[in-house]
């Protein structure tokens, strides 16, 4: 593993269970910021899990990387056992950043040893206070074990006024989490052919689960298809979960089992050519902390059709310019959105315009001058 960084900012950790590539653009982006000042250690717990499919990361350009427990499981491994290998990973660091639930109860104990042991704790959060129902009792737990960090990196607006609420008045709380390498993200389809317009499909990336509202988004493209007649698009449903056969039986009662495609989960290149080809990206969730799928769509230029319970509509959707936010138990109003969409090739370049010019937003920048305000303040980026 490579050495990286100098001395003024000593060591900064930055953890997380398991890299998707995104976690890798912003670690990445830390250590290319920090760089002559601090040393940055990107740490991931396990490099697989029950819950993502993700592919297994490479290195990370100017940071060390270090995983506590190669070729395991996030959830196959003890909490006793994390705690030991992360202690003794970061016994060294100045600053950690922990980008895993501080619900869980080794989390909560590491948290608390490394405030012990003199070190920073910086909490990298993307919850907002609409995602569920809240107990005023378990939201003041939550603030007992919230108070070893010294500071909160949150995705946006909502994430920082929740945080806030918890007990982060008087600590620092700066946006810029929920960010991606949209550089990265395009070079996955440069040189592509573009599709023809009436080719373009609707698209949902995620995976097959309750939150995610798919049974709605089903019946809704059923509406479109009615109404489209032979106009009507595709849709791509692209991920697995365990809703994946009660909703293609879903497909099937509503008529249009034919007219949607089943690619199965996809790797990140394979999101960026399904986006690259799609017509709009369709995330229609009833809780929805983030939905860093936006930050693609942004980052390539596709129109999307949102909830407004999506965290990642405060900063990258404009209803009307770069997509449709719309209600989110309400087939009439998503078909709606659709057909919509689908009615005109130059609405639609606007829109596409639109989502490139916001992608700024969502881009890694944003959290490598989180990260130097925290670490070097007084070389902060303009």
């Amino acid at each position: 593993m490579e050495r990286a960084g100098g001395r003024d900012g000593g060591k900064v950790a930055i953890l997380f269970a398991q890299f998707a590539p995104y976690h890798v653009d912003r670690i990445a982006a830390a250590a290319e910021r920090l760089a002559g000042r601090a040393e940055v250690i990107g740490i991931e717990v396990a490099d697989s899990s029950a819950t993502y499919g993700w592919e297994r990361a490479g290195g990370v350009a100017g940071a060390r990387k270090v995983t506590l427990f190669p070729e395991q499981r996030y959830e196959d491994i003890g909490s006793a056992v994390k705690l030991r290998r992360a202690l003794r990973t970061l016994q060294e660091a100045n600053t950690v950043f922990v980008g895993i639930p501080y619900s869980e109860s080794w989390i909560m104990a590491l948290t608390a040893v490394l405030r012990l042991r003199g070190c920073r704790v910086i909490l990298m959060t993307e919850s907002k206070a609409d995602d569920f129902p809240r107990k005023a009792w378990l939201e003041m737990l939550k603030r007992a074990v919230l108070a070893p960090y010294d500071c909160a990196l949150v995705g946006g607006e909502r994430q920082a006024h929740y945080i806030r609420h918890l007990g982060f008045r008087t600590r620092p709380v700066l946006e810029g989490y929920d960010t991606i390498g949209n550089e990265r993200v395009r070079a996955l389809v440069t040189g592509k052919r573009q599709p023809q317009w009436r080719e373009r499909p609707f698209l949902y990336v995620g995976r097959f689960v309750e939150k995610k509202n798919l049974a709605v988004l089903l019946e809704a493209f059923a509406l479109y298809r009615k109404g489209a007649g032979p106009d009507a698009r595709r849709l791509v449903m692209a991920g697995d979960g365990p809703l994946g056969g009660e909703l293609q039986n879903l497909a099937k009662r509503l008529g249009v089992a034919k007219s949607i495609d089943w690619p199965g989960f996809l790797g990140a290149a394979g999101v960026a050519e399904a986006m690259h080809d799609a017509l709009a990206l369709s995330l229609v969730s009833t809780t929805e902390q983030w939905g860093l799928v936006l930050n693609e769509a942004a980052a390539l230029g596709l129109p999307v059709i949102v909830s407004p319970n999506v965290g990642a509509c405060d900063r990258l959707v404009r209803d009307g310019e770069t997509g449709r936010i719309v209600a989110t138990t309400d087939p009439t109003a998503i078909a709606n959105a659709m057909r919509n969409l689908a009615k005109s090739e130059a609405q639609w370049v606007a829109m596409r315009a639109a989502s490139l010019a916001i992608s700024e937003a969502g881009d890694v920048r944003h959290f490598a001058d989180a990260v130097e305000k925290l670490i070097a303040p007084t070389k902060t980026a303009s």
